[in-house]
């Protein structure tokens, strides 16, 4: 993000001078007011009629304080802007520091924001003018707020995210009690599914983990968006909807996620929990793809070092015992009850899991590095022209050996929904959500190795043809993901299960050669 004063003045030369209604800014939204700019704005935006407003001040008090119409609390550091459920916050010159950080305001629920015109926009520069070409922000005009002590002029900047953006966290207000904010969901289809013990026993926590139903997540987002939140709740949906998702997958595969749901059992306090199989089970995938493990160097046998904190293994332990499975003394065996119960992610989400998660990728697909050569594709339905169509399978043919290939039916294309891609066929550029349409079963004779700053992108990647390929045909589509495929031969032998192929006569003598070479 380069800074310099003759960006400045451009940028001040091409700004459009569109002064902005007030009450289009904030009427009915949730506002934050940070820093110093509280005692000039409050009135002015409380005069716009918003649903709240929070005071974020370093000399806040200690403690949120709820008063008529706005809360007060204090910000200690700049991470702090990320944790509430603002929608339109104005900062001051200090705070705008946050626009060159993009972990501090960009995993928000922020649409709106206001920052300071004059020479403090000197602070803010290069952020500003980096994600303005990065097409993620752009500048709608400017506002003058004030009151009889003074006024200050302000740019108004909209944040551009797609629905899908990853932003799990919704907000509940601070003097609610995690019961309290339980209750706030009846009538939805949604299970707590951590600390479900000692939240029933009116113990606090710092946050609560849920999954709901894609049907309900609408819903659910409304009600914690009436009033000013501070105390977070993570919310996964069952298919990843709305970026309720972890690494850009479903936290749970959609199948499972409903079989978590479908077994919910309600207790006497009315909280909404998976039954003692599912508790189970949802902690032992969470403690194993979800970050929890780290012990690289004991990779099997379980102990209190396990997963970081000894109070994951005994809920573990105990849950096992609860819903009547049998100890899990190592990774192992938590390994064979989700496989014995149906419950073991396949290839592709695992993939996701493994970013930025080396317990995943050594333990799981680490020792899975198949001989390359075998390639699954499947083309997406992006409402493309006949002419694409066919430029796909020419791409295909004029660089791979097509050993196999056809329509999805109905129920095939659940399967594929499912199992493929994580179950998320979301394109989070923009939103849309392109299904799959038919598949490609491939083999290459020559792959291309894959090199080193390739590999630091696409770990997993064993074949440097296939992403070639695909991206050349994204360009041609207009950048839409308009063809998904394996990263590697691995990958592509699950595909090839999930398509119930495996006793093709093409495609059988190449898995059968790919054996051979791992024997």
């Amino acid at each position: 993000m380069r800074r310099s004063v003759s960006g400045y003045f451009f940028l001040q030369l091409n700004t459009e001078k569109r002064m902005i209604s007030l009450s289009n800014i904030f009427a009915n939204k949730l506002v934050m007011l940070v820093g110093d700019v509280g005692q000039v704005c409050l009135n002015a935006v409380m005069a716009c009629e918003p649903k709240e407003v929070l005071l974020f001040s370093r000399t806040g008090p200690e403690l949120p304080e709820r008063h008529s119409g706005h809360v007060s609390a204090r910000l200690r550091r700049l991470s702090d802007l990320s944790k509430t459920n603002c929608e339109v916050a104005i900062f001051d010159a200090v705070t705008s520091l946050a626009l060159n950080k993009k972990r501090y305001f960009w995993e928000t629920r922020l649409q709106t924001l206001l920052v300071p015109k004059g020479i403090a926009s000197l602070l803010y520069l290069g952020g500003l003018s980096y994600y303005r070409k990065k097409k993620r922000l752009t500048i709608m005009g400017e506002v003058t707020l004030g009151n009889k002590n003074g006024s200050r002029e302000f740019l108004v900047v909209s944040i551009l995210r797609g629905e899908n953006s990853h932003n799990r966290r919704l907000f509940a207000p601070h003097d609610w009690t995690p019961h309290q904010i339980l209750s706030h969901m009846a009538g939805l289809n949604y299970v707590l599914l951590r600390s479900i013990d000692a939240i029933s026993a009116g113990k606090d926590f710092k946050d609560i983990d849920i999954l709901v139903s894609d049907d309900d997540l609408v819903e659910l987002r409304s009600r914690f968006g009436q009033k000013v939140g501070l105390y977070q709740i993570d919310a996964y949906s069952e298919g990843g909807a709305l970026g309720h998702d972890f690494q850009s997958v479903p936290y749970f595969f959609p199948r499972f996620a409903r079989e978590i749901l479908g077994s919910a059992e309600i207790l006497p306090n009315q909280i909404r929990v998976p039954s003692a199989k599912y508790r189970y089970l949802s902690l032992a995938y969470h403690l194993l793809f979800h970050g929890k493990s780290r012990h690289i160097e004991d990779l099997n046998d379980l102990s209190e070092n396990t997963f970081g904190n000894a109070r994951h293994y005994h809920s573990l332990i105990s849950a096992a015992g609860d819903a009547g499975f049998s100890e899990p003394r190592s990774l192992s065996d938590i390994d064979a009850h989700l496989h014995d119960c149906d419950a073991f992610p396949s290839a592709d989400i695992l993939g996701f899991y493994a970013r930025r998660n080396r317990f995943v990728s050594q333990r799981y697909l680490s020792s899975k590095q198949a001989l390359p050569g075998l390639v699954t594709f499947f083309t997406r339905d992006y409402n493309q022209t006949s002419n694409v169509t066919d430029a796909i399978e020419r791409a295909l043919a004029e660089n791979f050996e097509i050993l196999a290939k056809g329509p999805l039916d109905e129920q095939t294309r659940c399967v594929v929904n499912e199992r493929v891609r994580g179950g998320n066929w979301r394109d989070n550029v923009d939103a849309s959500s392109g299904e799959p349409t038919s598949w490609y079963v491939c083999w290459d004779p020559t792959p291309i190795s894959v090199d080193r700053k390739l590999r630091k992108k696409y770990p997993h990647l064993d074949n440097a043809r296939t992403l070639a390929l695909k991206l050349r045909l994204r360009e041609l589509a207009g950048g839409k993901r308009i063809l998904h495929s394996s990263d590697n031969s691995g990958e592509a032998l699950e595909h090839v299960r999930v398509l119930n192929l495996e006793q093709h006569p093409g495609i059988a003598k190449k898995i059968e050669k790919i054996r051979q070479a791992a024997a």
